[in-house]
């Protein structure tokens, strides 16, 4: 059995995973050469994240999920909103 066969969508998508093990790598190698200015970026960049960007993408998820209880439906836009989080 072929593994695009056990799930289409995500065969589709290999190259997330990809980027999300190579940010992970890369990550871990900055960790271990200069840990301080590493965490300051980290700490940057996901204040920046959870202030700015994350109310704006998850409003139009709580929009969509008021006016659709479709969890399918959900379920794709928060697919969205993972890649878009990267």
């Amino acid at each position: 059995m072929a593994f695009g066969s056990l799930n289409p969508h995500l065969s589709q998508i290999w190259w997330v995973f990809l980027l999300k093990g190579l940010a992970g790598i890369i990550l871990g190698f900055m960790l271990l050469t200069e840990p301080a200015a590493t965490l300051v970026a980290l700490t940057t960049l996901l204040g920046f994240y959870w202030l700015v960007l994350a109310p704006i993408f998850h409003r139009p998820i709580q929009i969509v999920g008021s006016i659709f209880a479709n969890w399918r439906v959900m379920s794709h836009f928060r697919q969205v909103h993972g890649a878009v989080g990267l």
